[in-house]
C-alpha cells in the first residue's frame, strides 16, 4: 500500500513538473508577442506576417506536448494543462473554438479557478457571445475580486447595454458598467487599464444617458489618469478613443495630439490618421470661411446684414459678438444672419454668423438630424451663448477661431420662431470597444481553414446553376462584337443599360440592385475609343452625377481604358458630335490615395449643362486587391459623401477594365455595410447571399479569390467605423459653372442663352480653348485668377484689380439672395480649398502662355498669306490676264463672260424667229 502511494505522489511530481514546463513555454509565447508588438518600435514585419511568427512557434510548443497530455491523469494537473493550453489558443485577437473547448474543460475541473473562468469569458466574447461571457465574469466576480475580471466585466457590460431598447434597462446596465470599472480602480488607483476602461464608461454614460458636461469632464480626468501609468501611456487604442472624445469636446489641439501619439505606437492605425487628416482640413476650411466672410459678395453681405438689423426681434438683450467673454454667457443672447453652411456632419450642424457689426462666428450645434439645414439669410437667435476663441497650432499652421457651441437645438429660434423639434437626433460616438460582428468571424473561420479557393469554386459553380437561363444575345452580335472590350465580359440581356438614342442601343453596362439596402448602380468597362461617346451618352440619358473609375488607363504596359475625359494636361474639353454632347474640365483635387476631377457634361442640342464628379487614380491592380482596406473605405465614404447615391438623380457609374472585378468588390462592400446600418437583424446579412444576388445581374462580380477576401477584409474595416461612414453619406450639389461676368445690377445680367423653357445657360461653360482678343483671357476668368492671386499673395496690395473684380468673383462664388431664389437655396455651401487656389493658378498661366502661343502662329499665318497674296496680284501695274483668272478677279470674270454669253444667244434666237416669220 505504501508503495502504491509513493508512485501515485511520484507520478504527480512528475506530470507538476512537466505542467510547470508547458506553463514557462506558454510565459514565454506572450512574452515574445509582446517583443514583437512593443510600442514605439518599428516592425520589419506586418500584424498578419508577426502573427504567423507567433503561430509557428506555437505549434512547434504543442508538438512537444501531443502524446505528454494523454498521459496525465491528476485532475489538478490535468486542469492546469487545459487552461494553460487554452490561454495558447486564446493568444491570438481572432476567436479560436479550441480554446473555448479546453478552457471550458479546465472549468469543469476546476470551477472555482477565477483566471479560468475569466479567460473562458474573453474566448466567448471575442466570437461574439457576450451574455455567456458576461456569466463567466460574473461568476469569478463572485468568487474574488479581481481588476481583470472587473474590466471585462465592464465591457461586456456596455456591450450588452448597446443592444437593449428598453432605455430604463440600458441606462441601469450602463450605470453598472461605471460601477464595475470603479471597483477596478479601487482595487489599484495606479492601474491605467482600469482608469482607461472607466473614461470609456464616463463617454458611453455621456451619451446614452446623461449630457451633462460633468460626465465629460470626468472622462478626461480618468483618460489622464490612465497616461499616468507607462503601461497604458503606450497604448494607441486609449489615445485614439482620447482623441475622439477631445475632438468631440472641440479641444482640437489636443485631439490632433491624440491622434498623432496614437499613429507614433501604431503606425497601421488607419482610423487616426483619416481622423487628423479630417479634422485639419475642417480647421483650414472654417478659417478661410470665417477670414472671406462666407465667401459671398460683398453687396448681398451688407443687404444681409441689413435685413439684420431691419428685422425686429422680442428679445432686448441682444449683443454683438465683441462683447461675447469666453464661457457661458447668462442673461444675453447672441443674435446673427447665415452667410455659409457646412452641412450635418456626425450629429452635428455647422453655420457662419454674421452679427451687425458685420463679425462672423463659427456656430456648432450639437444632437441634429442629418437631414437638417439653414439656408443663406436665416436669422439665428442663440440665448445663452458659450464662446470660444480657438487659438490652434499644429506644425506650421496656425488657426485663430471664434466659435459657438450649442448643445441642444431645444432653446434656439430660427427666423422669429421656435427651432423644429423634429430636427433633433439622440449623440453618438463610436469608440473602440469589444465587439465582432458575425461577418469578422466568418473570416477569420475561412482565414484559419485556408478555405478561400473552396468558397470561390463553389460560388462559381453556384452562379452556373443560377445564370443557366441568362442569356447575352444582343452583346453577340455582328454590330456590337467590337464594342466589347473583352470576348468573355457580356451583359445580360435582362439587366444590359439600353442607350435611346441612335441606331444602336448597346453599350456594355449593366444595371446591378440590391433592393434591400437600396442601392443602384451601373457597372460598365473601362471605355473603349470607339465607346467613349457612348459612355457620356448614357451617363446622360440615366441622369447620373458620380462616376468612380477603378482602373488606370495603362497597367503593366497593357491598355486597360480609353482616356474618354479631359485631363487638362492634353485638353480642356472634348466634343462628342455624334451624341451632341461636351465634357469641359473644371478642375482636379488630389487626396493622398486618389484624385477628384470636376466636369460639366453639356448637351449641344438644348444648352443644358450638368455638374460630373469623377473619381480615379485609385492604386488597385487588375485581378488584385490592395494591401490596405483603409484606404478603400476611405474612398467609399468621399464617393458617399459628395452625393452618389443622391435619389434625386441616376445611378452611380462604376467601372474598371473589364467592369467586374474591382467594380464588383466595390459593389458588395458597398451594399454589406449599408444593409448592416439599416437592418434590426445584422445576423441575417449574408455577404456570400448578396454576392450570388449582384452576380445574376452581371457576370463574373469579383474575379479572383484577393478580391474575396479583400471584400470581407474591408467590410469587417468598415463595420469599425460604420457610423462615421453613414454620417458622411449627403446629397449632391449642384455646382455653378457660370462664368459670365455679373454687373452691378443682377437683373440687368445678358450673359446667358434661354431655352425654349426660357431657362437661362451660360454662353461661355468651364474651360475653352478659343483664342482671346490680344492674348487674353475671356474678362470673367481673368478677374477669377486676379483674385485668386490676391488670396495667396499675403500683401493685398501688390494685386491691381478694378472694383468690379471683387463683385464678379463674390457674385460667382456666393449664393443668390433674391427673394424669388431664396427658398431654393441649398444650404450646402461651396468651398474653395488652397488646392482649388493653386489649381485655378496654374491653368491660368498654362492658358496665357498657350494663347499667347497660338495668337502668335495666327499671327505668323496672317502675314505669310497676306505676303503670298501680294505676291501674286501685284507685281507691277499691268496685271496679265493669267493673274486676273487666277486671283480674286475671277468671280466678276466669269460672271461677265456667263452674261454675254446668255444675252448673245437670246439675241440669237430672236432674229432667227423674226426671218422665219417673214
Amino acid at each position: 500500500m505504501t508503495d502504491l502511494v509513493d508512485e501515485v505522489q511520484l507520478r504527480t511530481a512528475e506530470e507538476a513538473k512537466t505542467v510547470s514546463a508547458f506553463k514557462t513555454d506558454i510565459e514565454n509565447l506572450y512574452q515574445y508577442r509582446d517583443e514583437l508588438f512593443k510600442p514605439n518600435s518599428k516592425p520589419v514585419e506586418s500584424a498578419k506576417n508577426r502573427y504567423k511568427l507567433i503561430r509557428t512557434r506555437l505549434d512547434q510548443i504543442l508538438s512537444n506536448y501531443n502524446e505528454i497530455e494523454e498521459q496525465i491523469r491528476d485532475p489538478c494537473q490535468r486542469a492546469l494543462f487545459s487552461y494553460w493550453k487554452g490561454r495558447a489558443f486564446n493568444l491570438f485577437p481572432e476567436y479560436d473554438k479550441r480554446a473555448t473547448d479546453y478552457l471550458s474543460k479546465a472549468a469543469l475541473l476546476q470551477p472555482s479557478n477565477v483566471l479560468t473562468l475569466n479567460e473562458l469569458g474573453e474566448s466567448y466574447a471575442k466570437n461574439g457571445e457576450f451574455e455567456m461571457a458576461a456569466n463567466c465574469f460574473k461568476n469569478a466576480n463572485s468568487k474574488e475580486k479581481n481588476r481583470l475580471v472587473l474590466r471585462n466585466l465592464s465591457i461586456v457590460t456596455r456591450q450588452l447595454a448597446s443592444k437593449v431598447t428598453d432605455r430604463t434597462e440600458r441606462n441601469r446596465m450602463i450605470e453598472e458598467s461605471i460601477q464595475y470599472a470603479k471597483q477596478a480602480v479601487e482595487l489599484n488607483v495606479q492601474d491605467g487599464a482600469s482608469w482607461y476602461t472607466l473614461a470609456n464608461s464616463y463617454v458611453c454614460f455621456y451619451f446614452m444617458v446623461e449630457n451633462h458636461p460633468k460626465n465629460l469632464k470626468q472622462a478626461f480626468s480618468a483618460y489622464n489618469l490612465a497616461l499616468k501609468d507607462p503601461a497604458s501611456e503606450n497604448d494607441g487604442d486609449l489615445h485614439y478613443s482620447r482623441g475622439v472624445a477631445l475632438q468631440y469636446h472641440e479641444d482640437y489641439a489636443e485631439a490632433l495630439a491624440s491622434y498623432e501619439r496614437s499613429l507614433e505606437l501604431d503606425s497601421e492605425n488607419e482610423d487616426a490618421r483619416n481622423n487628423q487628416d479630417q479634422l485639419l482640413s475642417y480647421l483650414r476650411t472654417i478659417t478661410d470661411l470665417i477670414a472671406c466672410k462666407g465667401r459671398i459678395k460683398p453687396k448681398k453681405f451688407k443687404t444681409l446684414v441689413s435685413v439684420l438689423n431691419e428685422t425686429p426681434s422680442l428679445n432686448n438683450n441682444i449683443v454683438p459678438l465683441e462683447f461675447l467673454h469666453p464661457g457661458e454667457n447668462e442673461n444675453v443672447t447672441y443674435r446673427g444672419t447665415v452667410v455659409a453652411s457646412l452641412g450635418v456632419q456626425d450629429v452635428k450642424l455647422m453655420f457662419i454668423l454674421a452679427d451687425t457689426e458685420e463679425r462672423c462666428v463659427l456656430v456648432t450645434v450639437y444632437y441634429i438630424d442629418i437631414s437638417t439645414s439653414v439656408s443663406l439669410g436665416d436669422i439665428i437667435e442663440i440665448p445663452k451663448p458659450v464662446y470660444r476663441l480657438m487659438d490652434i497650432e499644429w506644425r506650421k499652421e496656425k488657426f485663430s477661431i471664434p466659435s459657438l457651441r450649442v448643445d441642444s437645438p431645444k432653446n434656439l429660434k430660427i427666423n422669429g420662431k421656435d427651432w423644429p423639434m423634429n430636427t433633433y437626433a439622440p449623440p453618438a460616438i463610436s469608440l473602440k470597444i469589444l465587439k465582432m460582428s458575425h461577418i469578422e468571424q466568418e473570416f477569420l473561420k475561412i482565414e484559419n481553414e485556408h478555405a478561400w479557393n473552396t468558397i470561390f469554386h463553389k460560388l462559381a459553380k453556384d452562379h452556373l446553376t443560377r445564370t443557366s437561363d441568362k442569356k447575352s444575345d444582343i452583346a453577340l452580335l455582328n454590330i456590337n462584337r467590337g464594342l466589347n472590350r473583352f470576348r468573355d465580359v457580356l451583359p445580360y440581356d435582362d439587366t444590359r443599360v439600353p442607350l435611346t438614342r441612335g441606331s444602336n442601343d448597346y453599350i456594355n453596362a449593366s444595371y446591378v440592385e440590391v433592393p434591400a439596402a437600396h442601392r443602384k448602380y451601373i457597372l460598365t468597362q473601362g471605355p473603349l475609343q470607339a465607346t467613349s461617346s457612348h459612355f457620356w451618352q448614357m451617363i446622360w440619358e440615366q441622369n447620373s452625377r458620380v462616376i468612380v473609375m477603378l482602373t488606370r488607363l495603362i497597367e503593366k504596359g497593357c491598355t486597360k481604358c480609353w482616356l474618354y475625359y479631359p485631363d487638362y494636361q492634353t485638353e480642356s474639353e472634348i466634343t462628342f458630335d455624334d451624341v451632341d454632347l461636351k465634357v469641359t474640365f473644371v478642375s482636379d483635387r488630389q487626396y493622398r490615395y486618389y484624385t477628384q476631377r470636376k466636369f460639366e457634361l453639356i448637351n449641344l442640342l438644348t444648352g443644358e449643362s450638368r455638374s460630373i464628379i469623377h473619381w480615379s487614380d485609385f492604386d488597385w491592380p487588375d485581378h488584385g486587391a490592395p494591401n490596405n482596406p483603409g484606404p478603400f473605405l476611405q474612398l467609399l465614404s468621399d464617393v458617399r459623401h459628395c452625393g452618389a447615391f443622391d435619389p434625386r438623380y441616376g445611378p452611380l457609374i462604376l467601372h474598371c477594365s473589364a467592369g467586374i472585378g474591382r467594380s464588383g468588390t466595390f459593389v458588395l462592400v458597398d451594399s454589406i455595410l449599408k444593409l448592416l446600418a439599416h437592418t434590426d437583424k445584422p445576423d441575417d446579412v449574408s455577404l456570400i447571399d448578396v454576392l450570388a444576388h449582384i452576380r445574376t445581374q452581371r457576370h463574373g462580380l469579383i474575379q479572383t479569390v484577393e478580391q474575396l477576401r479583400f471584400s470581407y477584409l474591408a467590410t469587417v474595416a468598415g463595420l469599425k467605423i460604420l457610423n462615421e461612414i453613414e454620417e458622411n453619406e449627403g446629397p449632391f450639389i449642384e455646382c455653378d459653372f457660370n462664368l459670365s461676368s455679373d454687373s452691378e445690377n443682377d437683373d440687368n445680367d445678358d450673359a446667358g442663352e434661354k431655352n425654349f423653357n426660357g431657362k437661362k445657360y451660360p454662353k461661355v461653360c468651364g474651360r475653352q480653348d478659343n483664342v482671346m482678343p490680344n492674348g487674353r483671357l475671356s474678362e470673367p476668368l481673368e478677374d477669377i485668377n486676379c483674385e485668386l492671386i490676391k488670396r495667396v499673395d499675403s500683401d493685398l496690395s501688390s494685386c491691381q484689380t478694378s472694383p468690379n473684380t471683387t463683385h464678379r468673383l463674390q457674385s460667382l462664388l456666393g449664393s443668390r439672395l433674391s427673394s424669388e431664389d431664396s427658398k431654393d437655396y441649398s444650404p450646402t455651401t461651396a468651398i474653395l480649398t488652397p488646392h482649388d487656389v493653386e489649381t485655378s493658378l496654374r491653368l491660368r498661366q498654362e492658358r496665357l502662355t498657350r494663347n499667347e502661343a497660338i495668337e502668335k502662329k495666327v499671327n505668323e499665318m496672317k502675314t505669310k498669306l497676306h505676303q503670298q497674296s501680294s505676291s501674286m496680284l501685284i507685281t507691277n501695274n499691268e496685271p496679265s490676264l493669267f493673274r486676273i483668272v487666277t486671283t480674286h478677279y475671277r468671280r466678276p470674270l466669269f460672271i461677265g463672260i456667263l452674261t454675254l454669253f446668255t444675252g448673245s444667244l437670246m439675241l440669237y434666237k430672236y432674229v432667227s424667229s423674226n426671218d422665219h416669220n417673214h
